[in-house]
């Protein structure tokens, strides 16, 4: 698994903020040459880090980020 530039993590995050979790993994995926297990882990991991550090620039709420992924 390779790691993200800045460029790419910006794409990421730009992915995460808007609230798009679809465009996020596909962005992880390809970057890192990763499995969706994979991409995920890291999605978990870089939203939670987004939240804490820039929450004021997500698109939605933590709620609405999560609806309908997990029920």
């Amino acid at each position: 698994m390779q790691s993200l530039t800045a460029e790419q993590w910006a794409a990421v995050d730009d992915r995460i903020l808007a609230c798009d979790i679809l465009g996020a993994l596909i962005r992880i995926r390809a970057a890192c040459e990763c499995g969706l297990n994979d991409a995920k882990g890291i999605h978990w991991e870089r939203y939670q880090q987004l939240r804490a550090e820039r929450a004021a620039e997500f698109a939605c709420s933590h709620e609405d980020y999560w609806r309908g992924v997990y029920g």
